[in-house]
């Protein structure tokens, strides 16, 4: 049922005095008075309004009094008693209300919700995806040698478009799209690494999504994701480490950029790291043993180790080469999902 609201219709009638002579001269005054009519509907939604009549209240009237015409002499002017005036007709339509006039407070309402229709079952959404932000940046680094000066700056090398071999293994899909992005920033190729690759996989076996780079004695550099399946490493190489953070590093190529907004392309500076030589990944789907946040994302955990380890601080501007701008590669590009899939359903088990 929906709420009843109150209206309330204030209407006011309002009768003019003026002066009437009698036969005999004399002014005959009438004491005019004010009758309020109020007329309260309740109007229920779906209902129609009710037909009530206004209400009227009586009030007696004061009399009336004569005085004699100024300028008449020998007439004075007296009183007269004993009867009243009829009051003032009442207008059949009132006149409305003046502006500011209150309108009385409503009436409180009663409210009852709709009845909530049945729920339907239906197939539940799929698992988001997520990653955790790159390993912090550590502090300590070591200047490589710097190169032999000469008077004329070398061009840079030029682009190698990417190999047109497709993917069918999980260590194919890793090193050909770590290489595809690295060459557009001028880094030499990536190769893959079997003893990062079983750390990476004990790492990943925890179930405990987050950095470790504790394991088998650290030392190596780290990026993290959960919610795809080993069938898809390269999607989580391409469209979340490098193309989900490109723009995110500004272009401050050159330059050491500010660590205020790290965790927004700590993946990508990783994965392009001028110094890295290997790369060791392994993703594993860790089902109901998934502990905590990893929960929310299937359990499915990649982990990806890389050596020497990139993002250290103060080397950004010779380690992070200038983007050449080259067409954008996704994580579809020269894969064999399927293959890619059996390999790692067989390899990380």
């Amino acid at each position: 049922m929906r709420s009843s609201v109150l209206f309330t219709a204030a209407f006011a009638a309002v009768a003019l005095a003026t002066p009437v002579f009698d036969k005999r001269g004399e002014v005959v005054v009438t004491d005019a008075e004010v009758v309020f009519v109020t007329q309260v509907v309740t109007v229920t939604e779906g209902q129609p309004a009710p037909s009530a009549e206004p209400t009227y209240s009586k009030k007696a009237y004061g009399g009336w009094h004569k005085k004699g015409r100024k300028g008449r002499k020998g007439r004075k002017g007296r009183k007269t008693g004993g009867y009243g005036s009829a009051p003032a007709p009442v207008p059949t339509e009132p006149a409305p209300v003046p502006s500011s006039a209150e309108a009385p407070a409503p009436a409180p309402s009663t409210y009852e919700p709709a009845p909530q229709p049945e729920p339907t079952t239906e197939a539940p959404a799929p698992a988001p995806t997520s990653y955790e932000e790159p390993a912090p940046a550590p502090t300590s680094y070591e200047q490589p040698a710097p190169a032999p000066t000469s008077t004329q700056a070398a061009p840079p090398p030029a682009y190698t478009p990417p190999a047109s071999g497709k993917a069918t293994t999980y260590q194919q899909a890793v090193v050909q799209h770590h290489n595809y992005h690295r060459a557009n920033h001028s880094a030499p190729d990536i190769a893959w690494s079997d003893t990062l690759a079983a750390t990476a996989l004990k790492i990943a076996k925890t179930c405990v999504y987050g950095h470790n780079m504790d394991m088998d004695g650290g030392g190596y550099g780290q990026n993290i994701a959960a919610g795809f399946d080993g069938g898809k490493i390269s999607n989580v190489i391409s469209d979340m480490f490098y193309n989900g953070e490109i723009e995110a590093y500004g272009g401050v190529y050159g330059v050491n950029p500010s660590m205020s907004n790290f965790g927004s392309w700590g993946h990508m500076s990783a994965m392009v790291w001028k110094s890295t030589t290997h790369v060791g990944c392994a993703t594993y789907d860790c089902g109901s043993a998934a502990q905590g946040s990893l929960k929310n994302y299937g359990g499915v955990f990649t982990v990806c180790n890389y050596n020497p380890a990139g993002n250290m601080q103060g080397a950004f501007d010779t380690e992070v080469g200038a983007c050449q701008n080259q067409p954008t590669i996704s994580g579809s590009y020269n894969v064999d999902y399927a293959a890619i899939q059996a390999d790692a359903d067989a390899k990380f088990q």
